[in-house]
């Protein structure tokens, strides 16, 4: 009796805990929050899905929102995570020069051979180098964030510039010149310099009329580097005067020099310390032992005015006589008022 009653109890027991450990056929509700990495791995007992988050697109109507379906069994999911369209547009390269975007996270574009390229990204921020085959061209990079209000990256791309200098070796002092570069001209005190693209450039050296030049005309050819042309300059100096009387005999540096009719001389000179005399018969001899003459410059006129003789000795003759006048004068005041 007491094993028949114990037997009712547990089916009693049974009956009631069934319902409990019943499997429920309904899908289980699941939350996921993808990140923006380019994949997307989901697991369980039943099965393995991948799904690509990351696409590139020339389509600029793709829609900002991209949802995927998985299927795993017992357990559908409907994923969806916000995605936005940058577009890169490109001026100053030639037409048909292929250039390339390179995004951060090994994302390129690949090479692009018209005006403009469009990415369809994960809203992230992204980091970006511009590219091109066209070697003599370059661009700026930067950064982008999506979201962004501005959908659109302008890319400039500028040639490479490179300085040719030119220094003048022996320029003296403050004086000018000047480079004639391809119907440019510049002037300075100093070195000259010009920024150019890549070519072949035609120059001249003028506004130098005091100096002779070993190349004042030649050709500059710029390819991929810097270029440093030095311009050997040999100063003189010009030398300008005129002599009083015309007929003077004037010895420069030793040497007699031959003068006009009008008496004026002109002599071109390497640049040093000089010494000369003028004399003419009748009138007194000028001389000058340390005439300087610096390179570059140019004395336009030296005045020598000699006194003849005969003109002095008239001057000492009259103030002889003025003299003797009132000494003879006050000599014979001195005895009147003595009487």
């Amino acid at each position: 009796m007491k094993l028949i009653r114990f037997g009712a109890f547990f089916l009693v027991i049974l009956m009631v805990a069934t319902p409990i450990f019943e499997t429920s056929s309904q899908p289980a509700l699941m939350n996921i929050q993808l990140s923006t990495r380019p994949t997307i791995e989901l697991m369980d007992n039943n099965a393995v899905q991948t799904e690509s988050v990351f696409q590139c697109h020339k389509d600029k109507q793709t829609p900002k929102t991209n949802e995927h379906k998985i299927e795993i069994p017992g357990n559908p999911l409907r994923l969806s995570y916000a995605t936005d369209n940058v577009t890169f547009n490109e001026s100053g390269l030639p037409h048909g020069d292929v250039w390339y975007v390179n995004l951060s996270g090994n994302y390129s574009s690949g090479p692009i051979v018209t005006h403009y390229y469009t990415f369809h990204l994960s809203n992230k921020t992204y980091s970006y180098l511009i590219g091109t085959t066209a070697k003599i061209y370059h661009a700026n990079g930067g950064i982008i964030s999506l979201p962004t209000s501005n959908s659109t990256e302008q890319i400039i791309f500028y040639p490479y510039v490179y300085d040719v200098n030119f220094t003048g070796k022996g320029l003296y002092g403050y004086n000018v010149w000047s480079v004639d570069f391809n119907g440019r001209i510049c002037s300075s005190f100093t070195s000259i310099t010009f920024y150019v693209t890549n070519g072949t450039y035609h120059y001249t050296i003028c506004n130098l009329t005091n100096y002779n030049i070993t190349q004042p005309k030649g050709i500059i050819v710029v390819n991929g580097q810097p270029v440093q042309h030095c311009v050997i300059l040999v100063g003189f100096a010009i030398l300008k005067g005129i002599i009083t009387p015309t007929d003077a005999a004037f010895t420069f540096n030793g040497t007699v020099e031959k003068l006009n009719a009008s008496g004026t001389f002109c002599m071109r000179l390497k640049p040093g310390i000089y010494s000369f005399t003028v004399s003419a018969l009748g009138y007194d001899t000028d001389t000058q032992n340390r005439l300087n003459l610096t390179a570059g410059t140019t004395i336009m006129r030296i005045n020598l005015q000699l006194y003849s003789f005969l003109e002095r000795s008239h001057l000492i003759f009259i103030a002889t006589v003025f003299g003797a006048v009132f000494l003879v004068a006050g000599i014979a005041y001195f005895l009147r008022k003595k009487v």
